[in-house]
């Protein structure tokens, strides 16, 4: 990730551990590490982070041997404590923003959290609390869905592949 030529910056936010089930955890993980895969194939791979990375998401992680020489970010603080409030994105289904160009000066945060629908605007109400930018993918321009737009972790994080 380094060395790569591609500087966009994602990072998934972990502070959902106790909204989620154990079972919900083990897909958690399961997104991330497909979204490591992605990422290490890609041409150009993204800067990737993960935050708020403690609980029982780092201990589920810890089952897949190796995980810790990733070239990946490990952050145990919460995103607002890892990069500056003004660069930050949080993507929510819920944002009436938009995000239809990526800037490179900003962090995209995915929220970390697999719900069923349980959590409905968990993530936009988190962003507006911490005061951060929030927005939505252009789902409109590209998939034709029916119910709401929301997207799996790891699908959201390909998008920016």
């Amino acid at each position: 990730m380094a060395i790569s030529p591609c500087k966009l910056m994602v990072a998934i936010d972990l502070s959902f551990d106790d909204l989620m089930i154990d079972k919900d955890i083990a897909k958690l993980t399961k997104q991330i590490l497909r979204c490591y895969t992605l990422n290490r194939r890609a041409t150009a791979p993204m800067q990737f982070s993960l935050t708020s990375f403690t609980g029982r998401s780092r201990a589920d992680m810890e089952k897949h041997n190796g995980y810790e020489h990733w070239d990946v970010n490990f952050h145990t603080e919460s995103y607002v404590n890892v990069y500056p409030k003004d660069k930050i994105v949080y993507l929510t289904s819920e944002s009436e923003n938009v995000i239809d160009r990526l800037n490179h000066e900003w962090v995209y945060v995915i929220g970390g959290l697999v719900d069923h629908n349980a959590h409905k605007g968990i993530c936009h109400k988190l962003a507006r609390d911490a005061g951060v930018r929030h927005g939505r993918l252009p789902l409109d321009k590209f998939l034709r869905m029916k119910a709401r737009k929301v997207l799996t972790i790891d699908h959201e994080f390909e998008y920016y592949l």
